[in-house]
């Protein structure tokens, strides 16, 4: 059975600090690693072979913006392990319009039993006549 994808679909100025948080060699790979499957700072620091305490401010910028957590889990004492949340990244580079109405529109949809539904939308309110 296959795995759904998690994807985060960010607008351009929604993105900023997730591109400040994989603007760094180390925390690209420390995501990298952790796409493979959970880690501790201390199997990512042996993988990746950088110091402890500066893989753990990686994770800790990382689990700052939300695109990894950590939790602690029971084994030999209680350790910190992290895990991926997405597993692909979407930036939205052109900005969306908004539309808004500002005369009445006529819709009609034709029902399944061929009766047709007559719906007027303005921007305060909505109506349906039958």
């Amino acid at each position: 059975m296959e795995e759904e994808m998690r994807t985060l679909h960010l607008t351009f100025e929604e993105a900023t600090e997730i591109c400040k948080a994989l603007g760094n060699d180390q925390r690209m790979k420390i995501a990298r690693v952790l796409s493979e499957g959970p880690k501790n700072v201390n199997d990512l620091a042996e993988i990746l072979d950088t110091p402890f305490s500066t893989t753990s401010l990686n994770v800790k910028k990382l689990e700052d913006s939300g695109l990894i957590t950590t939790e602690m889990v029971p084994g030999r004492g209680s350790q910190k392990v992290s895990y991926k949340r997405y597993d692909r990244i979407i930036i939205d580079l052109v900005e969306e319009k908004e539309f808004i109405y500002d005369e009445i529109v006529d819709c009609y949809i034709k029902l399944d039993n061929n009766e047709k539904s007559e719906y007027w939308l303005d921007q305060k309110m909505r109506y349906l006549v039958e």
